[in-house]
């Protein structure tokens, strides 16, 4: 009799840990629905700028007119990017697409938009998930992929959104650096932070942001021991110090990298661009 309750159990278990694993595997997909659907649908085309700004901004790649890919000093150049090059595609396509009415264009040039959205929303949950527990990270990022108010950014072809997301994965990223300190936590940060940038110029917040996070963490690390707090010898600090400034180099390299790279006004100008952008 015991015997047939184990077996009982054990198939229910078995059972039960097989439906788990399933849920694993297809809630990502699940969230990524739930993100894109409700931003692709139904989209605001009431704000046309960006539409003309990416036409202009692919204008200048194509002649080669690098200081003509500053638009404005927001600077915008992920929307731009992401704008122009569905207006590209959909030019090849869509036959008639320069003909249709601009709210119809603009309907085709935000699914890139969305798509990158909830994708940025779903690389977040593993990271969240890698942080804490898949919980956790589950239920926060169904909560950011439904929020009433980031449907709304994420609705018309605009920068918000994008800064939002990148972002978010940019502190998540050194969240997952402060876990364990593997430095590809930093790079992945670093380039995350760079588009950040790229869309939207407040972004720089995470500079202050990184100094703070890496300060708190060296500082619960130097300042406390088993008997509890102290004051450290010399060598500790310079050495925390040390560690911290490699930290920054290893997180602004790619943060630079990324700027250069997409944005040709940089290639040109460097100085004057970001002149304009402060």
């Amino acid at each position: 009799m015991n015997t047939g309750q184990e077996k009982g159990s054990e198939a229910e278990k078995s059972s039960l840990d097989r439906m788990a694993r399933i849920a694993r595997v297809l809630f990502p997909f699940l969230l990524f629905f739930a993100a894109f659907l409700p931003r692709a649908i139904k989209v605001v085309t009431s704000f046309s700028l960006w539409h003309y700004r990416g036409i202009a901004f692919f204008e200048a790649l194509f002649n080669q007119d690098w200081n003509a890919t500053w638009q404005t000093p927001h600077p915008g150049v992920i929307t731009m990017w992401l704008t122009g090059l569905m207006q590209w595609a959909a030019s090849f396509f869509i036959a008639d697409f320069d003909e249709l009415s601009i709210n119809r264009q603009m309907e085709i040039e935000l699914i890139l938009l969305s798509f990158v959205v909830a994708l940025v929303i779903v690389l977040s949950y593993f990271i969240l998930a890698y942080v804490f527990d898949r919980l956790v990270a589950a239920m926060a990022m169904l909560l950011v992929a439904l929020d009433p108010y980031h449907i709304s950014l994420s609705k018309a072809i605009h920068v918000d959104a994008l800064l939002s997301v990148f972002t978010a994965i940019s502190v998540l990223f050194i969240w997952a650096y402060l876990k364990d300190e593997r430095r590809r936590f930093l790079i992945l940060s670093g380039l995350s932070a760079g588009l950040a940038f790229l869309s939207k110029s407040p972004a720089l917040f995470l500079i202050p942001y990184f100094f703070l996070a890496i300060g708190l963490m060296k500082s619960s690390k130097i300042f406390r021991d088993e008997a509890g707090w102290r004051w450290p010898p010399q060598r500790e600090l310079i050495s925390a110090l040390k560690e911290s400034g490699l930290a920054f180099l290893i997180w602004i390299a790619p943060f630079v990298f990324i700027l250069f790279l997409l944005w040709p006004a940089m290639w040109s100008q460097p100085v004057e661009t970001l002149s304009d952008v402060y």
